[in-house]
């Protein structure tokens, strides 16, 4: 799958304690604008509630029946995220030895890819947390909407524990501090490592938020070693 219709030079480090990359333009505007007027009806489709949230996911894996489903603008998205070339291009942005330094225990070039087509409608938000320990890199592309206030998505830096086995799923919120926040504008994305203090939140959201969620998960067990992460910090 041709890398043509990401503007690969667009994606950037984003200075933080913890790896962040950030595109304000990251598919091609033609291919991107197709996205937009091809987005998926999801009556259609197996739509997932998340979290009983006013959020809706149609969740994708290769072969899966939403996967057989999607249209060609969209297949092509997935068949793009889940090329070898994509992978190898991604995880040369992330420093992948300093990674294993942190806990990862899994090979990224081995992990299954999910994407999500979401929408969330208002009052949907969410805690400051990091995502399940299978997960690798995940990343989100907005898909703006003229009725959209809010929903911008945050990340923040934890106080330095004694260990990375040490950080639980959802902090002490007088831990945390350093907060930035990306507005959820049209091709904005945004990627992380998701690393044992990988902080990030949604921002409560007025009207339709759209976006591709998509994530490099282990095939079984966590990628991360870890403590007792799940629960609340103190």
């Amino acid at each position: 799958m041709s890398l043509r219709i990401i503007n690969s030079d667009s994606l950037l480090t984003y200075p933080y304690v913890y790896p962040v990359l950030v595109s304000k333009a990251f598919l091609e505007e033609g291919f991107y604008r197709k996205l937009k007027a091809d987005w998926p009806d999801f009556r259609k489709f197996r739509a997932e509630a998340h979290y009983k949230s006013p959020r809706r996911d149609v969740v994708t894996v290769k072969g899966n029946k939403n996967y057989l489903k999607l249209n060609e603008t969209f297949r092509q998205l997935f068949d793009l995220f889940d090329s070898r070339d994509f992978r190898n291009f991604l995880f040369g942005k992330f420093n992948i030895a300093q990674a294993r330094k942190n806990g990862l225990t899994e090979s990224p070039e081995n992990s299954i890819l999910q994407m999500s087509i979401c929408e969330a409608t208002d009052g949907y938000e969410t805690p400051w947390h990091v995502d399940t320990r299978r997960r690798i890199i995940h990343f989100l592309i907005y898909f703006g909407s003229p009725s959209l206030q809010g929903g911008e998505f945050g990340i923040a830096e934890h106080r330095k524990e004694r260990s990375i086995l040490h950080y639980k799923q959802y902090p002490n919120l007088m831990n945390l501090r350093n907060a930035r926040y990306f507005s959820p504008h049209d091709n904005v994305a945004v990627f992380i490592l998701s690393q044992n203090d990988s902080y990030h939140r949604a921002c409560k959201t007025k009207g339709l938020r759209r976006f591709v969620y998509c994530s490099y998960n282990a095939g079984s067990g966590y990628a991360w070693k870890t403590g007792k992460w799940g629960g609340h910090s103190k």
